[in-house]
């Protein structure tokens, strides 16, 4: 009867054991998430096109001729590791082609390009949201923080 009650005891710490890291994981991560305005107006070719730069929270493509694409890219760098997700709204999110997830594991700079695909006469406009996830903890911080939540 005691082994039967020591094995029991022995499984429940082991179980909790190996829950605590799952449930500390979803703790362990910061999340910032960016807006970006966007704006497109694509045109037949024979009007006169004007062309500006846009900066900010704002990714303006401005007037693009029918047939031609535009690109535009939002720069990222990190001292630590990171994952971004990208998502799309409003009626510009099918002129748009671009990557909607990127996982840097060692930190540093990359760029995610958003393309403007002008197959199609109009006005668009939409919103891209970048959702930045990063670790809370440096490399070895976290298992100092599972230990306090432990002991």
């Amino acid at each position: 009867m005691e082994a039967k009650k020591a094995l029991t005891v022995i499984g429940i710490i082991i179980v909790l054991l190996l829950a605590v890291p799952a449930v500390a994981n979803r703790t362990l991560l910061d999340s910032q998430i960016i807006n970006y305005n966007m704006s497109a107006e694509i045109v037949r070719r024979k009007q006169n096109i004007s062309v500006g730069v846009d900066a900010g929270n704002n990714m303006n493509f401005g007037k693009v001729p029918k047939q031609n694409n535009i690109t535009k890219f939002i720069n990222i760098s990190a001292k630590d590791p990171y994952h971004i997700k990208v998502d799309t709204d409003g009626n510009i999110t099918e002129q748009l082609r671009y990557r909607d997830e990127l996982l840097k594991k060692e930190g540093g700079s990359s760029s995610i390009s958003v393309e403007l695909i002008g197959n199609k006469v109009g006005n668009f406009t939409g919103n891209l949201k970048l959702t930045v996830t990063t670790p809370k903890y440096g490399p070895g911080e976290r298992w100092l923080s599972i230990r306090e939540k432990l002991f």
